[in-house]
């Protein structure tokens, strides 16, 4: 991720981390959208929109993959109009 740095600069990031903070922004978007979302059904939907980045899908390296606020939020409105 491009983050900011110090002196007005930006630096890239890598790791989990900076992925904990990204999701938990992605997870706080969705539930904006279904408040009364399950931990179960907010798992699913970012594992099932994340762009796979190893091979064949879920690897140990990289799990479901890389995290796509776009569709997860998608797929939460879409459950809260179900």
């Amino acid at each position: 991720m491009l983050l900011p740095a110090p002196q007005g600069a930006y630096a890239l990031q890598t790791g989990t981390s900076v992925a904990a903070a990204l999701v938990s922004g992605v997870v706080a978007l969705m539930l904006e959208r279904r408040p009364g979302a399950s931990p179960s059904e907010v798992r699913k939907w970012l594992t099932q929109t994340a762009e796979p980045l190893g091979k064949g899908g879920r690897s140990d390296e990289f799990g479901a993959g890389l995290v796509d606020a776009e569709r997860a939020t998608a797929a939460a409105e879409a459950a809260a109009k179900k």
